[in-house]
């Protein structure tokens, strides 16, 4: 769709979102190139149209090569605004998206995307750290998208405030996140 019409939508989704008691929510899917979740975003807080308290990603963070259907063109993840990143580039990409209006940082750590759901981590244990070291000092929080154990294991044992899906997380992750939850309530 134009990105116009994503805008139209999204005010729609927003009023019948705060229609419904929606106080707040996150945007963690939109990952637009031009920042339209930061401006939709806006556009709420200046009354301009209604909805709720927008929490936004600007784009999701990918590492180089990853993020794409199998069936689909190589460009197609250029048009679907994720960014790919790889090593020291990555605690650059985290600080930028923060300039341009992350609430917070979203991170594709492994396949899981329409045709691929192997679930193989594609972002590294020291790359996730970066990640994540570079939004907690920045007052930010981390969204990791996570299928298959690895990148669940990683993003837990390194403080990742959420896991989006976490499928196929095993038993001893779990746990390992309880005992944390433990520590900290």
């Amino acid at each position: 769709l134009p990105m116009a019409e994503r805008v139209c939508r999204a005010a729609v989704h927003a009023r019948l979102n705060l229609m419904s008691g929606f106080t707040t929510i996150r945007d963690m899917g939109t990952e637009g190139a031009d920042l339209a979740d930061v401006g939709v975003k806006s556009a709420i807080a200046k009354k301009v149209i209604p909805g709720p308290e927008m929490l936004v990603t600007t784009r999701a963070i990918v590492a180089t090569g990853s993020y794409a259907p199998r069936s689909f063109a190589p460009e197609w993840r250029i048009r679907q605004g994720a960014e790919e990143a790889d090593g020291d580039r990555l605690r650059e990409v985290v600080r930028r998206q923060i300039r341009a209006g992350a609430d917070w940082i979203k991170v594709y750590a492994s396949t899981g995307i329409a045709d691929d759901l192997t679930g193989n981590q594609t972002v590294s244990h020291d790359e996730m750290k970066a990640i994540i070291d570079t939004a907690h000092a920045a007052g930010k929080k981390v969204a990791v998208h996570s299928y298959g154990p690895d990148a669940a294991r990683d993003a837990i044992s390194l403080g990742a405030d959420t896991l989006e899906h976490a499928t196929d997380m095993d038993d001893a992750t779990i746990a390992d996140r309880q005992s944390a939850l433990d520590r900290v309530f």
